[in-house]
């Protein structure tokens, strides 16, 4: 449940963070529409090319989990320390969306391994209970970030509209809630994955 839970939330760090980050981090306001674009399109991918690809190659959902969320940590890694680049902030922020969007995926497969799982274990169906329990640890992933973000902005300083003038507190969190927090979700669920 936790990990169904971290994916939401590391997939929401990053959109959310990201008109921020590019407004007031990076200070281009006027490239906002095309980094949406480039990082919508990378969660749009993985839907539709890697995800069939990443389940032939690794065979199980569990194990395509734990190596895209590890590529993903790495992509978020480079992004984070060369991120004023922007064509390289532009190639790390596809490739770490299209292959850590694959969890929103591959967490629907999970649910279903669960509710198999407990039918050969027990011999009973918790189809209902398991398809509840996925719904609403995703809904908690999905508010933890919409608030966390503006709860993170508000403790560090940030002054609405002030282009180029964010105090040092705010842009360490628009950085850090733009790739920190999501490369450091990735890292948790991966530790999950490896030691349950």
């Amino acid at each position: 449940m936790l990990v169904w839970c971290l994916a939401a939330v590391g997939y929401g760090f990053m959109f959310a963070s990201s008109v921020y980050f590019m407004m007031y981090y990076i200070g281009r306001p006027d490239l906002l529409s095309l980094y949406m674009g480039i990082i919508s399109i990378g969660a749009l991918v993985p839907m539709v090319v890697l995800m069939p690809i990443a389940l032939k190659i690794f065979k199980t959902a569990q194990k395509a989990m734990l190596i895209t969320q590890l590529i993903t940590i790495v992509f978020y890694g480079i992004a984070f320390i060369f991120g004023e680049n922007l064509i390289l902030l532009y190639f790390c922020s596809f490739f770490a969306t299209a292959i850590g969007a694959m969890s929103n995926v591959l967490v629907n497969i999970l649910v279903n391994d669960t509710i198999y799982f407990i039918y050969l274990k027990e011999k009973t169906s918790l189809y209902g209970t398991t398809a509840f329990l996925k719904g609403f640890a995703q809904k908690c992933g999905n508010t933890i970030p919409n608030t966390g973000i503006l709860a993170l902005l508000a403790v560090s300083g940030y002054i609405p509209g002030a282009i180029g003038q964010q105090p040092d507190a705010t842009m360490f969190t628009l950085h850090f809630g733009r790739v920190g927090i999501p490369a450091i979700i990735c890292l948790v669920i991966c530790i999950m994955f490896i030691f349950p």
